[in-house]
């Protein structure tokens, strides 16, 4: 319920004008962060000046100081963030501590959140180019996953993002 709250009040704001692309962003990652159990939400942009994704906006634990921290290249790297960003594919990764996925982690995320034991990547790609990501994770194996009901909510939010980018 919380989560169609917050996509009816995105949505809403979507319709004002003017409306604000960093209350929007902050929106929804308020909204992942809330009704969805992630102790961090970050939503990342690309600074075509550095070839740098940065996190931009931020909510949860500690989220000033990773925010700073939550930096890596666009680069031709083969780890899992990389790669979701390239093919543009969503990630809700349910258990990160295996070590098959623990593997296919950059190494700036190992250091910068070694606790994350589940985690959510949602690739927000403009005309086939990467222009940032929505990450959320998680300190515990999230066994339950996400619905179906829950990944449509997930991804119409994360729509909205890419028109507001788009607009």
């Amino acid at each position: 319920d919380l989560l169609s709250e917050g996509l009816q009040e995105v949505t809403e704001l979507m319709h004002k004008q003017p409306c604000s692309i960093n209350t929007l962003l902050m929106l929804v990652a308020e909204t992942y962060y809330r009704s969805l159990g992630f102790q961090f939400v970050t939503i990342c942009v690309k600074d075509v000046q550095t070839n740098q994704f940065r996190a931009r906006n931020s909510v949860g634990i500690n989220h000033q100081d990773l925010q700073k921290g939550f930096v890596f290249s666009d680069s031709a790297a083969l780890d899992l963030f990389s790669i979701a960003l390239k093919r543009n594919v969503d990630l809700a990764i349910s258990d990160a501590t295996e070590s098959k996925i623990r593997d296919a982690m950059p190494v700036w995320h190992r250091r910068l959140l070694p606790d994350t034991k589940s985690f959510m990547v949602l690739p927000l790609v403009l005309q086939n180019k990467p222009i940032g990501m929505i990450y959320a994770d998680r300190p515990v194996v999230a066994r339950e996953g996400i619905t179906v009901r829950e990944m449509k909510l997930i991804k119409a939010l994360k729509e909205n993002v890419l028109t507001a980018f788009n607009t």
